[in-house]
């Protein structure tokens, strides 16, 4: 038997799963609901890469059961925690009750069907996958690259606490931002732009506070909703500099590493998981932010490099 009598895992990757459904609250709650019941040392709730079973999720797979779960939405962990994962304590057979109406039963293998979600889903999800193509010489160990995304945009605004895409993403705080809450620089694209991107990152990491900035969002941020994040953060604070910080670089970084401007191997062995580590702290409000600012591309650099960061240490 393995460390854990159960293991949990929820695709909560790519455009198609959390299209589909809130994959984040069934996270949350499978996460919430062993945490409860102290079955943390038995049964262990992960979140997954594409399971490649796309437009039937949102999609969890359960071993060593091996029961699959389609359509999953936040209505349905608990019964699927109650019903399966709690009767499969030790004395009962594991899997004893699964929750027959949203078993996945499927061939083995790649079972996607995506044909039927809208152009902007398709698009957001063709920006995440890696497509293949040969790898340039100082990068070897990886023949793995997205789409080309569509040059990225940085723009000088007295309203501008975050990172944005050619819109404001905190319109309701006052317009009193400091000169150090803006970019420093504005990008455009082609080759001017791309080294001006280069030149941003490099003054963001070697700036006094980036150190500060980094283990404050590690360590110390914690902030779980888009609502908190605009009230908590007002324009001028330390904190929102810190947020604007560590964002600019990682959605940068992302985003240059996508066009294959910096070496990945080299990049990943030298930051390390910032980009996990980035994603983690924002990825709760992520999705309300995205919907709010009618951006479905909001920090879609931060999420891919999180991904290929977490794909590169698998290829290691």
């Amino acid at each position: 038997m393995g460390q854990y009598r159960q293991h949990v895992f929820v695709c909560t990757y790519g455009a198609f799963c959390p299209f589909d459904g809130d994959t984040e609250q069934v996270l949350k709650r499978l996460k919430a609901r062993v945490a409860a019941a102290g079955l943390q040392n038995e049964i262990r709730i992960n979140r997954s890469g594409c399971l490649n079973q796309c437009g039937h999720g949102p999609n969890l797979v359960i071993y060593p059961d091996a029961v699959w779960y389609a359509h999953v939405q936040p209505a349905d962990v608990d019964e699927i925690f109650e019903s399966h994962l709690l009767h499969g304590q030790p004395g009962a057979p594991p899997g004893s009750r699964p929750v027959a109406r949203l078993l996945y039963n499927a061939p083995p293998g790649n079972n996607k069907e995506t044909a039927h979600y809208p152009p902007a889903v398709q698009d957001l999800e063709n920006r995440k996958r890696p497509t293949t193509s040969a790898a340039p010489p100082f990068t070897p160990s990886c023949a793995r690259r997205l789409k080309q995304p569509p040059p990225l945009v940085l723009q000088r605004s007295a309203t501008m606490p975050l990172f944005r895409r050619n819109r404001t993403v905190l319109p309701s705080l006052p317009a009193n931002s400091t000169r150090a809450e803006a970019p420093l620089t504005t990008m455009g694209s082609g080759a001017t732009g791309e080294a001006a991107a280069l030149l941003q990152i490099c003054q963001i990491i070697t700036s006094d506070d980036f150190d500060a900035a980094y283990t404050w969002l590690r360590f110390e941020f914690g902030v779980n909703t888009w609502g908190d994040v605009k009230r908590k953060y007002p324009a001028g604070s330390r904190e929102l500099r810190y947020l604007q910080r560590v964002l600019l670089f990682v959605e940068t970084l992302g985003d240059l590493l996508r066009r294959n401007l910096l070496p990945e191997d080299a990049v990943f062995r030298l930051i390390g998981e910032i980009g996990l580590n980035t994603w983690e702290a924002i990825m709760p409000w992520v999705a309300d932010a995205r919907r709010e600012m009618d951006d479905p591309f909001l920090y879609a650099h931060i999420e891919w490099l999180a991904a290929r960061s977490f794909e590169w240490q698998r290829e290691g």
